[in-house]
Order: C-alpha cells, then structure tokens, then sequence
C-alpha cells in the first residue's frame, strides 16, 4: 500500500466555505450562553459533517469516514466530543437559519448547546491527481484561531480509512498531546521528581532542542510508562544507503505505533543475534551513543511519519529527499515500511512488486530517535 502524510487541498467548494463560516459566526453570536467556570479536564471538540468534493465517496461513506474518525479521536482518551446527534441538527437547521434573524431564540440556543466546544473540526474528502484526500481543519472556540491539523493522501478509500489513526496521532502530535488534567500531573509529578531528572522535568515543544541535542517531534502530555517526549538525532548522525535486513530477514511482531520503535528495535536485535545479521539499520541505531545518551532506536512507521511531518516539513533536521527506514516489518514480514522525505510517500510490501522501497535488502537513509 501507498500513503501520504501531507499535501493541501486548495479546491473547496463554496458551499463548503459557507457552511464552516456560517458556523463560525453562529459561534460568536451564541458566544453568551454560560460557560463553566471551572477548566474542562478534557478538551471538548464538534466534528462537523465531512464535506466532500468530485464525489469522491458517496454520502454512507462520508458518514462512515466521519464516525470512524471521531471514535478514534474520542478513544486517545483527551477530547470529550460534542454529540453527533446535536451536530446533525444544527446542519439540518442550516438553510433556515440563513433565513432567519439570530435574534430567533430557539435557533441561536442550538447553536450554542451543540457548539459548546474548545475546538471546531471540518473536515474535506476530495481528490488530488488519481489519490483521495481528506484534509481536516481545525478552530478554537470562541477565539477562532485555526489550530494545526492534519491530511492524508492515498490510493483508494480502504487505505485511506487505513490511514486515520495516523491522523489522530499527528492531530495529538501538534497539540502537544495534553489536556488541563495531564498538564496537572506532569507538573505535580516534576515538582516532586529528584532533582537529576533535570531532563524529564524540564517542558519542551515540538522542535525544541532535545537533552541530547537532537529535536523534539512529539510529546505525549504524559509521562506514563516512563517517557513523555521522543527526540529524533542531528544529521550529523545519519547513515546513507544500510539495509534493514537480507531478504527473508523476519522478524515478527513488530508494530507500527507512536511509542513502538524501541521494543520493535529490541525484537530485531534479538532475532538478528540468532541469525547473524551485522551493521542492519535498527543495529546502527542501538549502537549510536550522542550527545550523552544511549538509548536510541529506529524509529516505528508511525513515528517516522511524525518525523516528516513535524520536522522534515518545517525545515528542521536537516532531512534528506530521500527513503528513510522505520523498524516496522509489513505485510508478511518480508518487507518493511519506509517513508520517502521529498514528498511523505510511505511504501511497504505491498508495493515491493512494483517499487521495491519496501524490501529490506534495499540501501535506505536511517536516522536513530529517542524518548525520554
């Protein structure tokens, strides 16, 4: 299978722009309704409806594209979403409202129970080339400031439903991953840490300079199972053209999640120890010792898109164009998900017949991460 990590979708349709600013000013004119005073522990998000262009999807689909998308985002156990009932109605009531003054009491206290919400999700299905697009959009409420969020790009719509918790993943990625009750605990937990976990104590943000000198590219908002951060090392440490394995190098259970790379890394190191694999990309990686530390690992799929996306693409790392490896085998373990830098292209052995980035004897770039 081939996916996108990114890209842009410029062609929306008006409809679509009307819809979402039609909301945004209903938000501001319904901005009055009580709010609590106390800190929401979780962050409370309105998914609107999915807009979709060219007909890529028929309306079951979008529904369904929608749904999936908002059980995964609820499941990460830091968003509190508003009702999809309530959100429903709201676009329902949408051509009569357009009609009406706000001053319609009824009309004017929907909007502002549905969208009692810190965040505003849209989201688009469109098309780009031959490749399906989903770009979701995000606003803060009631202030209106767009929010990064995320888009993916792929071949048809089974890999592209695929590829949405890769989506939650960047969205948690570029909020930090925190909610007002983990921001809590990690301080409490910093004030009573010994005072060598300077490194664990210390806040950062995504491309901040690491303790070992490398950038971050994600933060948890936790420190649970001990680490909050991962760092990915300086260029300066990269290698050029090392295999991941020969041919028929399995593995097995390795997994492609955020947190993953560093068990994915220790099963590969064990198996290559039974079969006498030597200088292999995940090896390079255990052996790094920079800036202080040892801990590196190659990173999972996962984690190698978040590199892309949160470094490569703003100019931070100093990346290459070129194919990185990730530590995460595919479809029958004979082949190995990697990403290419120039455009996000991410290729496993599913694509191996026709482009071949996915097999492990390939000479691929490998840069180690870490997580504290």
């Amino acid at each position: 299978m081939k996916k996108r990590f990114v890209g842009a979708l410029h062609a929306t349709p008006v409809r679509a722009m009307s819809v979402l600013a039609m909301a945004l000013f209903a938000l501001s004119m319904a901005a009055a309704p009580c709010v609590n005073a106390q800190a929401k522990q979780k962050t409370r998000v309105a998914v609107f409806p999915f807009e979709v262009t060219a007909g890529v999807v028929n309306s079951d689909e979008a529904v369904f594209i929608r749904e999936d998308f908002s059980n995964r985002l609820a499941q990460t156990g830091l968003f509190e979403l508003v009702p999809r009932t309530e959100v429903d109605k709201l676009f329902k009531q949408e051509a009569a409202f357009q009609l009406n003054d706000l001053s319609d009491a009824t009309k004017t206290a929907e909007y502002g129970r549905v969208l009692n919400a810190d965040w505003i999700m849209a989201g688009r299905l469109g098309k780009v080339g031959s490749r399906l697009a989903l770009i979701v959009t995000m606003y803060t409420y009631p202030d209106f400031v767009q929010k990064p969020g995320s888009q993916v790009y792929a071949p048809d719509i089974d890999t592209l439903v695929d590829n949405l918790p890769t989506m939650i993943a960047t969205i948690q990625a570029g909020q930090g991953g925190a909610t007002a009750s983990s921001a809590a605990t990690a301080s409490a937990a910093a004030a009573s840490a010994k005072p060598a976990a300077t490194a664990a104590a210390k806040t950062y943000k995504i491309g901040d300079k690491g303790p070992a000198g490398g950038n971050i590219f994600y933060d948890k908002g936790n420190s649970n199972d001990g680490w909050r951060y991962l760092e990915c090392a300086p260029a300066s440490t990269e290698w050029k053209g090392i295999k991941w394995a020969e041919s028929g190098g399995k593995v097995d259970k390795t997994t492609p999640g955020i947190g993953a790379g560093k068990e994915n890394t220790r099963l590969i190191m064990a198996r290559f120890m039974t079969t006498g694999e030597a200088f292999r990309a995940a090896q390079r990686c255990d052996a790094l010792t920079y800036g202080g530390y040892d801990d590196w690992f190659l990173p999972s799929k996962l984690e190698l898109g978040l590199m892309f996306m949160y470094l490569k693409e703003a100019g931070i790392g100093g990346f290459s164009e070129d194919w990185y490896w990730s530590s995460t085998e595919s479809g029958d373990h004979n082949g190995v998900w990697a990403q290419k830098f120039s455009d996000g292209e991410q290729v496993g052995n599913g694509d191996a017949y026709y482009y071949k980035q996915g097999a492990k004897s390939y000479g691929h770039l490998v840069r180690a991460i870490r997580q504290f």
